[in-house]
């Protein structure tokens, strides 16, 4: 049989037939046997990822080694600490008692993890030697204790004392809230 017997119809309903079974074969190979390019774009979003990854992950091995010291800082912290009792122990160890002006314990919130409070001290009329001292002590403390606001003035009328402005923050674990009932 050829291609001259058969009449216009059936050579357009041929023609048709064998476009559909083209256009079938080219999707059946690039659905199939042409995914290679897929693989690829696949390979490239899977390397992609991968490097998002280990960076991550070097951001993250950077941050413990700056998180753990402070996490073993907030842990040493009892729980009942008394900063304004403990700095009022030490103004009284050292008899400076007569010098402080001001001793004050205020809430300085803090962070998501951590509490922090403070105390502020005003001091007239002390010499180096008992400032010294009195930062010594504050670092004894057994506590993660911090002079985060230290003012120092040398007093025009007796140039061997000191008048002192000091601010003594605590930090410590947050406590998780208490469920309401």
């Amino acid at each position: 049989m050829s291609l001259k017997q058969f009449q216009p119809r059936e050579k357009k309903l041929l023609l048709a037939g064998a476009v559909i079974l083209f256009v079938f074969l080219v999707f059946f190979y690039y659905r199939f046997a042409g995914s290679a390019g897929g693989e690829a774009e696949d390979f490239k979003k899977i390397s992609r990822t991968r490097d998002t990854f280990m960076a991550d992950m070097n951001q993250y091995q950077a941050l413990a080694g700056t998180v753990a010291p402070v996490e073993q800082n907030l842990a040493k912290t009892p729980e009942a600490f008394d900063l304004y009792g403990a700095m009022s122990g030490i103004v009284d160890t050292l008899s400076l008692r007569d010098k402080v002006r001001n001793l004050s314990q205020r809430s300085g919130g803090g962070g998501n993890f951590y509490s922090e409070s403070y105390v502020d001290m005003d001091l007239k009329q002390i010499t180096l030697d008992d400032l010294v001292e009195l930062l010594k002590k504050i670092s004894e403390q057994p506590a993660f204790l911090r002079v985060s606001n230290l003012s120092v003035k040398r007093r025009f009328s007796d140039d061997r004392t000191l008048d002192v402005t000091l601010r003594v923050s605590i930090y410590s674990k947050k406590q998780p809230e208490a469920a309401a009932p």
